[in-house]
């Protein structure tokens, strides 16, 4: 069914989002989220989801 992938392609899209928020916490949250999707994306071979977070990590600083 690909769960892993739109779970992977959900946390990589909240981390994005509150990295943009920047509320107090939400660089900690982001990073954590985005590195999760990194790794899921890394482990089952998801590209395009794995480039983005990559990404997004280095935006993250």
């Amino acid at each position: 069914m690909g769960a892993k992938s739109f779970a992977a392609r959900t946390n990589l899209s909240w981390g994005r989002m509150l990295a943009e928020r920047g509320s107090p916490g939400d660089a900690e949250k982001a990073r954590a989220l985005v590195t999760r999707a990194h790794t899921a994306a890394m482990a089952n071979g998801y590209g395009t989801v794995e480039r983005r977070a990559t990404a997004a990590l280095q935006n993250l600083g």
